[in-house]
């Protein structure tokens, strides 16, 4: 891909994931406005299903999603059709056996949430196919379209959705959720994509699972990182105390979807790019190292406002949800390291290290479900199990990074000579962040946040240009 084309499609995309992230928190936003607390707790532990879900395929997606392009690099048409197959219906029938357990489930409850078992069997089924027709226009890097999904996601998704939970309450909810997937399989149809010729392969697809499993394990594991916690809240805290935090990694996983949107355009190139061995040193470059240093400088933009913020939006806007302020600016913080992991995957999973990888981060899973389960029970309530996710992001950031350095040892030096641009921008957005807080603190508890959120902006930026120059972060010149 020429750089003025991958430019293109990274602004598209990238404008596609930003609209589908404004009309997304304002959705968001009208769920806790519009429903209890207890009720927008139920929702939010419901919610992570089809999260989960998403991952039924075993692997066999991620790595469809990996080998095609390096298929299409070689004219290998026939054989990309057999891997499509063989993901389409292996899939198919792992998310419907996973269907037809939530259905029977929800035939065993109580009449007040069955039907929370009944929509999210709805959503499983739905997610398998517009996941699995996104992976392909993916592997074939057709991001426009991916691009104009987003934008119908996210129009349905806030006028379908006030409504919809407007009139029929947690139901609506649910239904909201329905809604933009059942738009998006409608566009899809409408632009006739290629059908699945081929049938089931079932050896291919044990294949395909071998493959991508170690692929799956590590995206899960991240995940379960970011959803876990709150089923600690829901075990050792009320329904309230759910809805609260659930309110808070909601926002932190709006956030952190940010710093993924070029990770996804640059790693189906990266894949297309690994037959040449002696692009080695280039690909550590420009895929891994890069990104590293432009995520460590840019985030600072995404979490510094978040945080300055965080007290006035939810004492204006909604005030039953206070107490999610400190956890959220905490889970901020850990976002901010979470995102310096967001490079590792494509170069671990180009050198199929991602088993390995997985293994690693196993414990980490542990260590924040151990600490989070000891704060809660201490006392410390969702502020202590936040600190835990915290803490666990942080280690990830450090394994995952330190772990890709382990297998490319011959280019240390680099890494060594771009240590100072990736530990400077934290400590100075920490900086930054106390001081506006001690000056704008006496402003008043609307124009305190507002002011200090673009006093900060207004110093960082220079700061940003200056690391620019200094060449501590490339910006878009690398593109």
């Amino acid at each position: 891909m020429e750089r003025k084309q991958r430019l293109r499609t990274l602004v598209h995309y990238a404008g596609s994931h930003f609209a589908a992230q404004i009309m997304g928190v304002v959705t968001s936003l009208a769920r806790p406005l519009l429903l209890s607390p207890e009720m927008f707790g139920l929702f939010s532990l419901f919610r992570a299903v089809p999260t989960w879900a998403t991952y039924f395929h075993l692997g066999s997606r991620s790595a469809m999603r990996y080998r095609v392009p390096a298929l299409m690099r070689e004219g290998k048409e026939h054989e990309v059709q057999r891997v499509q197959g063989a993901v389409f219906w292996g899939s198919l029938i792992l998310n419907a056996v996973a269907a037809g357990v939530l259905v029977g489930a929800g035939l065993l409850q109580e009449h007040g949430i069955r039907h929370a078992f009944f929509y999210t069997a709805i959503l499983v089924l739905l997610l398998w196919y517009v996941d699995f027709h996104i992976s392909c226009l993916k592997g074939y890097q057709r991001f426009g379209l991916v691009s104009a999904a987003k934008y119908l996601e996210a129009v349905l998704g806030l006028s379908g959705g006030v409504l919809l939970i407007l009139y029929l309450g947690i139901n609506g909810a649910f239904l909201a959720m329905v809604l933009p997937l059942v738009g998006i399989i409608l566009l899809f149809h409408r632009k006739k994509l290629p059908s699945v010729r081929a049938g089931f392969d079932l050896p291919l697809f044990k294949e395909l699972v071998r493959t991508g499993f170690p692929i799956l394990i590590f995206d899960l594991l991240l995940i379960l990182l970011r959803t876990t916690d709150r089923y600690v809240v829901a075990l050792f805290l009320d329904p309230r105390e759910v809805g609260y935090y659930g309110l808070g990694a909601m926002i932190m996983g709006f956030l952190l979807n940010i710093p993924g949107v070029s990770r996804e355009v640059v790693e189906s190139e990266l894949m297309a790019g690994m037959g040449n061995q002696d692009q080695r040193h280039a690909l550590f470059v420009d895929y891994f190292l890069v990104p590293l240093k432009e995520t460590a400088w840019l985030m600072p933009l995404i979490v510094g406002p978040g945080i300055l913020l965080a007290s006035m939006v939810l004492e204006h806007f909604l005030p039953e949800y206070q107490p999610a302020t400190v956890p959220l600016q905490i889970l901020m913080v850990g976002g901010y390291f979470l995102a310096l992991s967001y490079p590792c995957r494509g170069i671990v999973v180009a050198g199929g290290w991602q088993r390995r990888l997985a293994e690693l981060t196993v414990p980490i899973l542990l260590v924040d479900l151990a600490g989070a389960s000891l704060l809660a029970r201490l006392g410390y309530g969702i502020r202590g199990v936040a600190a835990a996710s915290c803490l666990s992001f942080v280690l990830v950031a450090v394994v995952s990074i330190g772990f890709t350095l382990h297998r490319n040892r011959a280019f240390l030096p680099d890494f060594r000579a771009a240590l100072p641009a990736l530990l400077l921008p934290f400590p100075l957005t920490a900086i930054l962040l106390l001081g506006i807080h001690r000056v704008a603190s006496g402003w008043g508890a609307l124009l305190g946040p507002l002011a200090g959120t673009g006093l900060f902006v207004a110093l960082f930026l220079p700061i940003l240009w200056w690391a620019g120059r200094r060449g501590f972060w490339s910006g878009l010149g690398r593109l």
